[in-house]
């Protein structure tokens, strides 16, 4: 698996140098054939010579839902996370805190677990949870 940071200056076919996320962006909100999924993947082969053959479209609901119908997923989480301005999607804040170690979480807390930037190393910390 390959993890692109989205603030990754690239050029996009068709629209010159943006940051990558904006090729899926612009891919749904200009018809491209394919919409932002083929316009991404496009962009990723011009860049970084990577073919993508296949895809997968999932939002923050259908992940909580696929976790939630796993019963939970396992994860070691190797250093306590103490995030107060974890956001609540309403212009306020969800404080999130995990202690390290073994933990089953349920698809809200797994999200908030992959999406975190209260750690070391914010971003890279990120890529490598999700």
């Amino acid at each position: 698996m390959l993890s692109l940071p989205r603030d990754l200056w690239v050029s996009i076919p068709g629209y010159s140098e943006w940051r990558i996320n904006q090729a899926h962006y612009f891919g749904d909100k200009n018809g491209y054939p394919g919409g932002g999924p083929a316009l991404a993947m496009k962009t990723i082969q011009y860049n970084f010579g990577v073919p993508i053959h296949f895809y997968v479209r999932v939002d923050f609901d259908g992940f909580r839902n696929i976790v939630d119908t796993l019963d939970g997923i396992e994860i070691d989480i190797p250093q306590t996370i103490d995030d107060p301005k974890y956001p609540d999607n309403n212009y306020g804040y969800d404080p999130f805190y995990i202690e390290a170690g073994h933990h089953t979480l349920n698809g809200y807390d797994a999200l908030r677990y992959a999406r975190t930037r209260a750690t070391l190393g914010a971003d890279f910390a990120r890529a490598k949870r999700q």
